[in-house]
């Protein structure tokens, strides 16, 4: 039988291994595992044997990588399910969708990124499209900004000692913009994206606040850059206070779902 710090060793890299496949790398390889996490071949062999037994990879039909298995999309299916955030706020941002005619996102902190967990898409054929799981760091979209003023000043100090890419040529990145766009968003209530996450797309976010003013998560709406126009923002992020303090009140007293 193995140690015990063996075996706590083999689930830690375990999940290490699970979390490297991302919407940008969803397929590896046995060697490019072993270099990513420094590990040797024949242990990630053995970590892949396990996790394909279990349904959380599984080899791809065209090539000797790995993806994702379908017991991880269970699982992340009963996440967003039993996630009660998400619960409270479907009907609202089905609502937000139908009166805007774009896409509504749910996201809260995860670490140093927004984790997305319930989207309403726009039922036009052009529009902005996500998954649940998906992350983008926290400093690169409304999403996040809404989170980060609206969260302890920690979470922005962490922001700013992070190295921030541009995604786009209209990102905002320098540490003293970052800072005063964040002041605007704390005055306003809400934050906006123009093509900064996206080339030619734009988005509006709220925060949903706790009965102390922290954020537990935010709501947007995003779409295609002509017709989520500047000059609509205003009127958009009416709709989106609205339904946020619609959302922090429910939540308030929310006390978990009723079964029959």
């Amino acid at each position: 039988m193995k140690p015990q710090n063996d075996l706590l060793e083999s689930v830690h890299n375990a999940l290490r291994l699970l979390k490297l496949f991302t919407k940008d790398q969803p397929m590896l390889g046995t060697v490019e595992i072993a270099e990513l996490l420094g590990i040797h071949r024949s242990s990630v062999s053995r970590i892949l044997r396990t996790l394909l037994t279990e349904g959380f990879v599984m080899k791809d039909t065209n090539s000797p990588k790995y993806r994702l298995g379908p017991t991880i999309f269970s699982l992340g299916q009963f996440f967003t399910e039993s996630n009660d955030l998400y619960q409270i706020s479907l009907d609202t941002m089905k609502e937000l969708t139908q009166i805007t005619g774009e896409t509504t996102q749910l996201g809260v902190v995860d670490d140093l990124d927004v984790l997305i967990i319930g989207s309403v898409e726009s039922s036009h054929p052009l529009r902005f499209m996500t998954m649940n799981g998906d992350k983008t760091p926290l400093y690169s979209s409304s999403l996040g900004r809404a989170l980060i003023a609206f969260s302890d000043d920690s979470l922005l100090t962490r922001i700013l000692m992070q190295e921030r890419t541009p995604r786009t040529k209209k990102s905002i990145i320098e540490e003293k913009s970052f800072i005063e766009e964040i002041k605007k968003v704390r005055i306003r209530g809400y934050s906006t994206s123009v093509e900064e996450k996206y080339d030619g797309v734009n988005a509006l976010a709220v925060p949903i606040l706790n009965a102390n003013g922290q954020a537990i998560g935010a709501i947007n709406i995003a779409g295609p850059a002509h017709r989520l126009r500047p000059e609509k923002f205003q009127k958009i992020a009416n709709h989106l206070l609205k339904a946020s303090e619609e959302i922090s009140k429910e939540y308030e007293f929310y006390t978990g779902p009723a079964f029959i």
